[in-house]
């Protein structure tokens, strides 16, 4: 999906950005390819454990996806935090988040953390202000139309929607951290057996150890840059 400048979308279909040219590092080490499919975050979670496609990108290691597929990384940091109107005050703590007034949307097959999963088992009232939503974009839709007053996101892809995305103008981002994760690459153990992820593994920190993936980290810094061909 559309995700800058983690994944940008150009107006022929093609893709650029930030997690592409991590892989496209990995897969020229190994002298292998890739074509880039768009779908449903937790759809692709599906198709990828079926072995329906081989790799995912930007996923969070947990003990229960372990079981499901092999994870290679990881390749970079992801901060997770919370975006609002403008109009709603500022949420600097955990029990501020508790105690906001209004319904905060999701993406569903997102983990956003352990502490957020252990709020929402304690406080079943927080639990029932989330409303689950298949992709990204029906976030913001919800917060332009009222019916949601924000959502949590990775911080980079925030700043970069709110100097570039006029739906963004009117949005804030809170200084409260969801979560702060290492970021993975999955593949799916249909196709891949342990020792080619192993070999994957062993590709990528030689490339760290080149400082190749630092060289991507550079070039994406501070979200700013502005693709006029990208699509918002």
């Amino acid at each position: 999906m559309h995700y800058p400048p983690i994944a940008i979308k150009q107006l022929d279909n093609t893709w650029q950005g930030m997690d592409k040219d991590y892989s496209q590092l990995l897969l020229k080490h190994i002298k292998c390819s890739a074509n880039y499919i768009e779908m449903p975050f937790s759809r692709g979670l599906r198709m990828l454990e079926l072995g329906q496609i081989d790799m995912m990108l930007n996923m969070t290691k947990t003990a229960q996806r372990e079981a499901l597929y092999y994870f290679i990384g990881p390749y970079r940091q992801e901060t997770l935090s919370l975006i609002t109107h403008k109009s709603i005050p500022d949420i600097k703590n955990w029990q501020q988040l508790i105690n906001i007034s209004g319904f905060i949307a999701i993406q569903r097959g997102v983990y956003y953390g352990k502490q957020f999963n252990n709020l929402l088992e304690k406080n079943k009232k927080f639990a029932e202000k989330l409303i689950h939503v298949a992709e990204n974009q029906a976030r913001i839709g919800l917060v332009i139309k009222e019916r949601a007053i924000g959502f949590f996101e990775e911080t980079s892809y925030l700043n970069y929607q709110i100097k570039n995305n006029p739906q963004f103008t009117d949005m804030k981002v809170h200084n409260i951290i969801i979560q702060t994760s290492p970021v993975h690459m999955a593949i799916s153990k249909k196709t891949f057996d342990l020792h080619q992820a192993q070999k994957l593994q062993k590709s990528l920190e030689f490339l760290k150890s080149q400082n190749e993936l630092i060289n991507i980290e550079f070039k994406y810094q501070n979200s700013v840059m502005k693709n006029n061909k990208s699509t918002l």
